[in-house]
């Protein structure tokens, strides 16, 4: 297993470390700040394997408290799209594009990568503070350039809504068309555990609706800063982590997550020793065919950044007990929280961006790179 950071305007990818048996340290080498998007952390990103593509929206940086809504394009984060020797490209879109939702962090995004749609919901909009909060969802046509022109609109979903809220999960069921979101922060002292699902969340097959959901067996605490990833053939999303004045290292699973399978219902797994530390602010990512969660760094406390990498086998709770693998036990350059994390399965690749990082490794706090780890699912 082994991580690359990539940098614009080079002939490859920089070859951050190599492990051969035993995981070793990891120590940055590039940056290329004037290449790409400012520095920040908890922006939304997706990735359209079809072009090799990684689709960045919002975030905030660090020092100043500046809020984004500009998007990005990382284009060969994972070479698949072209020969190599061939380096990370940054692109910001240009053009008349209209309906750009307003600066924001602590959102979440969805991909339809059939229909070629990305939805945001939420997020925070505040400066020194995170309020105001926010609830709304929007759509982007053809987020990665290829299929046609950008388009954002917003969509005016029937039911409730969920109350506004940062620092949430969104996972993507694609079949029936739904975005389940749970948790998450009201951008004060409130947490929430409830779970929302949007209908027809693309924009497409009807029009959408919010239907809240009520879980049989006990419920995960409140909380915000967690992780949630989805397995499609099982309908079930399994939650990791979190924070609600301490951090979480529980382990959950939501059976029937969209509701339409069957009664959607609580379950927590508990894996035997060794187990990842407590937890907010990381990532997860989801191998379907191999049922493993791939968890990345995060925060232990408010002080203190993490910079490990786990594998859950048996994600899901289904086909035998879940246990957890350190693949890597990480060194100072990796340590960041807040950062966002996707999965391509056809490289069995995890592709990091920004993220909040001691000012130690690079003289800032906020980081802007690009990271891939290559064989990410420990296979």
């Amino acid at each position: 297993m082994r991580w690359k950071s990539l940098a614009a305007g080079t002939v490859s990818a920089a070859l951050i470390a190599l492990w051969v048996g035993v995981p070793r340290p990891l120590a940055q080498t590039s940056t290329w700040d004037k290449y790409g998007p400012s520095a920040r952390y908890q922006a939304a990103t997706i990735y359209d394997s079809g072009s090799d593509t990684l689709i960045i929206f919002g975030g905030q940086h660090t020092d100043t408290s500046l809020n984004y809504n500009d998007l990005w394009w990382a284009n060969n984060v994972t070479k698949t799209a072209c020969l190599p020797p061939c380096a990370l490209q940054w692109t910001r879109p240009t053009g008349n594009v209209s309906n750009i939702p307003t600066a924001r962090f602590g959102h979440t995004a969805i991909y339809d990568p059939v229909n070629l749609r990305m939805m945001v919901f939420a997020g925070a909009q505040g400066v020194q503070t995170p309020a105001p909060c926010l609830n709304d969802v929007h759509v982007l046509q053809y987020p990665s350039g290829v299929g046609g022109a950008l388009a954002w609109f917003k969509l005016s979903p029937a039911g409730g809504p969920p109350a506004a809220r940062f620092s949430h999960t969104a996972v993507y069921d694609a079949t029936d068309n739904e975005m389940i979101v749970f948790s998450g922060n009201n951008c004060g002292t409130t947490y929430y555990n409830d779970v929302w699902v949007l209908k027809n969340a693309n924009g497409l097959g009807g029009s959408p609706v919010w239907k809240p959901l009520s879980p049989s067996g006990p419920a995960p605490g409140v909380r915000a800063f967690s992780s949630a990833v989805y397995d499609p053939t099982n309908d079930r999303m399994i939650v990791f982590g979190g924070w609600n004045g301490a951090a979480y290292g529980d382990l959950w699973v939501l059976a029937h997550a969209g509701g339409v399978s069957g009664s959607p219902a609580w379950t927590q797994l508990t894996p035997g020793q060794p187990t990842p530390a407590a937890r907010f602010g990381h990532t997860a990512v989801y191998d379907a065919a191999n049922n493993r969660m791939i968890v990345y760094g995060g925060s232990a406390t408010r002080q203190s950044n993490l910079s490990d990498t786990w594998v859950l086998s048996n994600a899901n709770g289904l086909g035998g007990a879940a246990f957890w693998t350190l693949t890597v036990p990480g060194g100072n350059a990796q340590q960041r929280s807040g950062h966002s994390a996707v999965y391509d399965p056809a490289s069995n690749k995890m592709i990091v961006f920004g993220g909040k990082i001691p000012k130690s490794v690079s003289g800032n706090a906020t980081d802007d790179h690009v990271w891939v780890m290559n064989d990410a699912n420990g296979l």
